[in-house]
Parts: C-alpha cells; structure tokens; sequence
C-alpha cells in the first residue's frame, strides 16, 4: 500500500515539475516577444516621413505644416490615464505659443473620444481615426502619451509629458518618460 501511494505522489511531482518547466519557458517567450515590440518615441533628429491627413475641421495636414515655425504634436489615447494629465496640461497652453496638434487615437465618435476634444484649446488642430495612425507612423511615434516638437521635418524634442510652455513655439520644457525596469 505504502509503495502505491510513493508512486503516485512520485508521479504527481514530476508532472507538476514538467508543468512548471513549461511555464516558465512560456513567459520567458512572452517577456522577449514584449521587448521586441516594445512602443517607443522618437529620437530628437529624427526626420518626420510624407504624410497627409485631415483635421476635424476638414483642413489637410502635412509635412509642409512641419516647417520653420515648427509643430506641437500630441499623440493621446483614449482611455488612457497618464493621457488624461497631457490633456489637462494642453488646454492651458495659448494661442501664441505657435501650432499644436492633438492626435486622439480612438474612434472619432467615442464619447471618450469626444471628451478629450471637449477639453482642448480651440487653436488646437485635432486629428482622430486611421488618420491618426497615418501620423504616428511619419513621426514614428509608437507610445501613448507622446508629445513633440518638430521643425524643419525633423523631430527636435519628444517626451511622455509637457510641464510648462514657454513664450515662443520652441521654448517648452517637457519631461522624458522613465527609462523601463
């Protein structure tokens, strides 16, 4: 009786081990998967790709608008918390500060969507739908919050957050967002 019972405990130590084994093994694989997709900003340098879209307003946007006089980009996500303190942030900054764009990634018509459009400045351009993926891959942008500052096409500064806007379209201090664990 004693050895049936030895063999079965034996038995069910080993499958639990080969079960554990294989989980490990799988999280392992899912951990280098995840950093291998892992969503980033773009580099200050980083030359901004042809693209066109339309603002909600109808108006194109396009590289040209990514000129001398340069760009304000924030790429927000519906839904997202850390976006929320990014959207609290734009609406404070005025007209005079130079362009700004806010591209919502989400459905154009989603009352989170819609919310987020509610609270941003008037001056702001705002882009929503596929265009906004169109965006984020010209100024390959692949996190969400991200915020940028372009001139000449070219991406001079991006980071996950905006502390405070300067006087003119190129003096902004914003915050990189912490290196991953």
């Amino acid at each position: 009786m004693s050895n049936v019972v030895l063999t079965i405990v034996s038995v069910v130590a080993a499958v639990n081990l080969l079960l554990t084994l294989a989980a490990i093994r799988r999280v392992n694989e899912l951990a280098d998967r995840t950093s291998e997709t892992r969503a980033e900003r773009p580099v200050p340098g980083t030359g901004v790709a042809e693209f066109s879209v339309r603002d909600t307003t109808g108006a194109a946007l396009t590289l040209a608008d990514v000129g001398e006089d340069g760009l304000r980009v924030a790429f927000l996500l519906a839904g997202c918390a850390p976006c929320k303190e990014v959207e609290a942030s734009l609406a404070d900054i005025p007209a005079d500060q130079g362009a700004l764009v806010v591209a919502v990634n989400g459905r154009a018509n989603a009352p989170d969507v819609l919310e987020i459009i509610a609270g941003l400045p008037r001056h702001a351009r705002v882009v929503v739908g596929a265009d906004v993926l169109r965006m984020a891959t010209a100024f390959s942008v692949s996190a969400y919050p991200t915020v940028l500052y372009a001139a000449d096409g070219v991406v001079r500064v991006a980071a996950a957050s905006i502390l405070a806007s300067g006087p003119a379209p190129k003096l902004h201090t914003i915050v990189p967002a912490p290196a991953p664990a």
